[in-house]
């Protein structure tokens, strides 16, 4: 009786060890989904480091745009400078978000304006 008991034992250890790997490999399988997942670290990036994307975009933007310009027609319209090209496209880039925040600070100002006045 002594060997079926200590056979019995030993099927529930290796009962238990195949559970705790099969919660290890599920931990595992899930650790590296989420490391693959290309959309959420891209998401992850963007709000972990926005500042470096959004000046290393701007000066891809920048590079992209002096190195691929057309050529110039010969004659005719007098030839634009680069800081004129830069400010241009500079304006341009800032424009939108300019346009945005005064927007929005004139929507807080009427805002303000609307409570001062039902206080009154």
């Amino acid at each position: 009786m002594g060997k079926k008991q200590q056979i019995a034992k030993r099927k529930q250890e290796l009962t238990a060890e195949l559970a705790k790997n099969r919660v290890l490999i599920d931990v595992g399988r899930k650790d590296i989904k989420q490391k693959l997942n290309v959309k959420k670290q891209l998401r992850k990036f963007i709000t972990r480091k926005p500042k470096a994307l959004f000046i290393g975009s701007l000066g891809a933007g920048l590079i992209a745009t002096l190195m691929l310009r057309r050529p110039r027609k010969s004659g005719g319209a007098k030839a634009s400078t680069k800081s004129t090209v830069l400010l241009g496209w500079a304006l341009a880039v800032v424009k939108p978000a300019v346009k945005a925040w005064l927007v929005n600070r004139a929507k807080a100002m009427a805002a303000k304006q609307l409570q001062s006045r039902h206080r009154d």
